[in-house]
């Protein structure tokens, strides 16, 4: 009877350690690691559910992310400042590992960039403001004329070397040059020329709009017109898809 009695007891004991060591595996916190890779300067959301306590988030590259947790949509905000990698690591109250978020920001490039007409919800536009009408339509004439003239020209820009070609199929005229380019803005150099214009992606990245502010040159052209505004928006379509390099 008391040998049943201490094996009874020797079992229970065993039973308890098991069970005690199975709740501590199964309270081991799990890492979670996110990897995005992004265009320099592009905002995200990290989705990440919110735990017991607060989270505190670091990175070992502060200038490549800014970052803050939102609570209420469960995710981490994060802006990309400059090209480069970095990773935040996300740690709660008892010094865990929760996450780990990888980012690696790239500078702009695409092999395979058309402009087009118009899509389905993009196109070009024109913008004259001109207290002389005669005027303004001309301007618009002739812009308008510039932007057909460019319909189905072929760009490639190396996200590298910072190069890039023109091919202006409808006038026979091909051209290289450099480029300068950040989330909201494109430099061309070419030609002996410098071209500037607001830089905007659309769509996923399938479309970018370009717009360039011809005020100042107008107005020089047409002193007397009372000239404002002039802004002529063009539609390019990444065929390639290869705008991160």
């Amino acid at each position: 009877m008391g040998k049943l009695i201490f094996t009874t007891f020797c079992l229970f004991i065993l039973f308890g350690c098991s069970k005690n060591e199975a709740d501590q595996k199964i309270a081991e916190p799990t890492t979670t690691t996110i990897s995005y890779s992004v265009l320099a300067g592009q905002h995200i959301y990290a989705p990440l559910k919110k735990g017991n306590s607060e989270y505190i988030l670091k990175t070992d590259n502060p200038n490549i992310v800014t970052f803050e947790y939102l609570e209420d949509i469960e995710a981490v905000s994060i802006s990309t400042l400059d090209c480069g990698k970095a990773s935040i690591t996300v740690t709660d109250a008892n010094n865990d590992t929760i996450a780990i978020i990888k980012i690696s920001a790239n500078y702009w490039g695409s092999k395979e960039i058309e402009e087009i007409g118009q899509s389905e919800t993009v196109k070009p536009e024109v913008l004259v403001v001109s207290k002389d009408m005669e005027t303004k339509l001309l301007i618009e004439k002739e812009l308008w004329n510039y932007i057909n003239q460019r319909n189905g020209t072929l760009y490639s820009f190396d996200g590298k070397t910072k190069e890039f070609t023109i091919n202006i199929t409808q006038l026979g005229e091909r051209y290289q040059g450099t480029y300068c380019w950040s989330i909201d803005s494109l430099v061309l150099n070419y030609n002996n020329m410098t071209e500037k214009y607001a830089f905007q992606i659309i769509q996923g990245r399938d479309y970018y709009k370009i717009q360039a502010d011809k005020t100042k040159e107008y107005q020089s052209i047409y002193p007397k017109a009372g000239i404002t505004s002039v802004k002529i928006s063009r539609i390019w379509y990444d065929s390639g898809k290869l705008h991160i390099q």
